[in-house]
């Protein structure tokens, strides 16, 4: 049973099949070997702007840069060395299970779309501006106009800034565009900014979301995770999808069509799901960058996400974010300044309310302690440090 076979990782050869036109596909000549097809599943561009995943079970290995055992990227030369090729895939499809028979050496890999990207060189005068602002009133009315900001959201409007930042285009010419933030997190998105402007790393253009229907990297925008009611960390202002066109979004849907799982594919355009195929570095995808983010606080990258895959997307730790969004500005800015010195330390301090409670007491006051015990949460238990900073606190106000 093949599509046994495919479910449950099995690698085959000879199958006698035949395709949607009734004739004999070519894995019935036996020259076709199929590899661990979980790992190395098909991928399909549906006509409801989705995609189509096979076998279902697969759908996390659209995640190449997973590069998990089993995955063939590993033994393709062997394969390339001994008569095999690729299959020559059609521009709305992609796969990485299979190879074919040819009875000749190949030394490349036959990609469905292989065109490069050429950013020219051009000289510009532009000034330079990074810099930011409070949201104007006219702003904050049509983020409620729009609905990208309503009653409940998890941070409020003075919260945010608007961030002004000078970005290369794929054309080579600088512009200057629009993020919104929150407050805490401006520093560390403009130093972010800043050196992916002195790398020339081409920009889809930067804007507020609420008045744009184009895609391109934005930030603020408060609404659930995509699949959740939670909020995403959009409402908090302290993510960021940078060139969306370029680093697509999959997720899977709980429907499916004929034999294989139906996935989302955000943007769903084709241009899009010719990014699935990350091995073809093109200008403008986020794995060149995803160092300069992490050291600027945005260490989270989705493009390494198992559950879902998010090129586009970067962002704080979800557990740091919740305390900087119940901070002050500066107590929050501190808060991911330790992140970043301690991040071992930073992946253990939970959502245990007794943070908050301690941070309401003495705002100031607990910040200096918690930057005196931070590092111990690498080491210790979290119900130990928080106990230390309790006692230390207590003396304080005696």
């Amino acid at each position: 049973d093949l599509h046994q076979a495919e479910k449950e990782n099995i690698t085959y050869g000879w199958s006698c099949q035949r395709d949607s036109n009734q004739a004999f596909s070519l894995a019935s000549t036996g020259k076709v070997l199929t590899i661990n097809p979980i790992l190395n599943p098909d991928i399909h561009f549906l006509t409801n702007k989705s995609i189509g995943v096979f076998p279902e079970e697969g759908i996390f290995a659209v995640n190449r840069s997973l590069k998990l055992k089993g995955m063939t990227e590993s033994v393709q030369s062997v394969f390339l060395q001994n008569g095999f090729v690729r299959p020559t895939l059609s521009e709305d499809t992609l796969g990485w299970k299979n190879f074919i028979f040819a009875g000749e050496q190949q030394n490349h890999y036959l990609h469905p779309i292989a065109q490069q990207e050429i950013v020219a060189d051009r000289k510009n005068s532009a000034r330079r501006i990074f810099n930011f602002e409070p949201l104007s009133a006219d702003i904050k009315n049509d983020l409620t106009k729009t609905g990208y900001w309503k009653a409940g959201c998890p941070v409020a409007l003075d919260r945010l800034n608007r961030v002004n930042m000078s970005y290369y285009d794929f054309n080579g010419q600088t512009h200057v565009g629009h993020l919104i933030v929150l407050d805490s997190a401006v520093p560390f998105v403009i130093h972010a900014f800043e050196e992916l402007y002195d790398k020339k790393f081409p920009l889809e253009p930067l804007h507020d979301g609420y008045n744009v229907d184009t895609e391109g990297t934005s930030s603020f925008k408060c609404r659930p995770i995509t699949g959740s009611s939670s909020y995403s960390l959009h409402s908090f202002g302290v993510a960021i999808d940078i060139n969306v066109s370029r680093n697509p979004y999959i997720g899977s849907y709980d429907q499916s069509e004929s034999d294989y799982q139906v996935g989302a594919l955000i943007p769903g355009e084709l241009s899009s799901f010719h990014y699935l195929d990350r091995s073809v570095v093109r200008s403008g995808m986020n794995e060149k960058i995803v160092d300069i983010m992490k050291k600027n606080a945005f260490v989270e990258w989705g493009g390494n996400w198992q559950d879902r895959i998010d090129y586009m997307h970067f962002q704080l730790p979800t557990n740091i974010a919740h305390h900087v969004a119940q901070m002050d500005k500066e107590s929050g800015q501190q808060l991911i300044e330790l992140t970043m010195t301690f991040p071992e330390s930073a992946k253990q301090m939970s959502s245990d309310s007794r943070w908050a409670y301690l941070y309401e007491m003495q705002p100031h006051v607990f910040m200096q302690t918690l930057t005196k015990y931070f590092s111990l949460l690498g080491k210790e238990k979290e119900e130990s440090v928080i106990h230390l900073i309790y006692e230390d606190m207590a003396m304080n106000r005696s």
